[in-house]
């Protein structure tokens, strides 16, 4: 099945457009102020000691803005260059003719596999319970018996 792309809806493209690059504008402001960050650690034999803890002091305040202006302007500037895109693309469309695609469709397999019959669970035995043994009518072997003690007193 061949279909052709005639028009971009340009709203649509600006919307997604601008929330993607937003996203990766930040991410990407995220690494600058990582790096922004490592920089301020390194010392410079440029710098006497008060300019370098001033730059330092700066950089770290810097770090703190540089994801979310990174993140505003990139969304700006990418959104605008995809307006330009889409809007170059809808004149050519109409003019030339649109983005010729071809889909296939998928032919889903109708052959199914026999069912598997369902196959008992094994039923789980316990082992008897041992008997207790009956009490013996013996004294025990380390025991003897013994004749009542007479108690002989002077």
């Amino acid at each position: 099945m061949k279909l052709e792309l005639k028009r971009i809806s340009l709203w649509a493209t600006i919307k997604i457009s601008f929330l993607i690059n937003l996203v990766f504008g930040f991410i990407v402001g995220c690494f600058y102020a990582l790096l922004l960050l490592m920089i301020s650690s390194m010392p410079s034999a440029a710098f006497r000691d008060s300019e370098f803890d001033q730059l330092s002091s700066m950089f770290g305040v810097l770090a703190i803005f540089v994801p979310f202006f990174v993140a505003f302007f990139a969304a700006i500037i990418n959104t605008i260059f995809a307006f330009i895109l889409v809007v170059v693309y809808n004149f050519s469309a109409r003019t030339m003719g649109g983005l010729e695609l071809d889909f296939a469709s998928i032919i889903e397999s109708t052959t199914t596999l026999a069912p598997i019959a369902p196959v008992p669970a094994p039923i789980p035995t316990t082992p008897p319970a041992p008997q207790p043994e009956p009490p013996s009518t013996q004294p025990p072997d380390d025991q003897t018996p013994t004749e009542p003690s007479q108690d002989y007193r002077l």
